[in-house]
């Protein structure tokens, strides 16, 4: 088993993390910024300084992630994006399963 399906088989176990925006930016710096995009003015304020939640779902085959301001718009937002685990950064995947545990 090569080091990358070790990670992904650990964080699959995991399940799920929430982090706030803030943690994003320093665990997974390219989806804070794809998701930076969508967003204007105050709310893109808040997003950066950390006060918006980002749920992050293991699903056997991708990573899927969830943003809202608390964990009540959490439920019901739509998916706000999907990774490939092969898409992601092998220190990526270190660094969210380092914050996981």
């Amino acid at each position: 088993m090569t080091r990358r399906e070790k990670l992904v088989k650990s964080l699959r176990e995991v399940g799920s993390m929430t982090l706030d925006s803030k943690e994003l930016q320093d665990v997974m710096p390219e989806v804070f910024d794809y998701f930076l995009e969508k967003f204007r003015g105050e709310d893109l304020e808040d997003f950066r300084k950390g006060k918006y939640l980002v749920d992050i779902y293991f699903l056997p085959d991708r990573i899927i992630y969830f943003v809202g301001v608390d964990s009540r718009q959490l439920a019901n937002e739509p998916c706000w994006g999907e990774d490939d685990y092969n898409d992601i950064e092998i220190e990526e995947l270190q660094a969210l399963l380092k914050v996981a545990k």
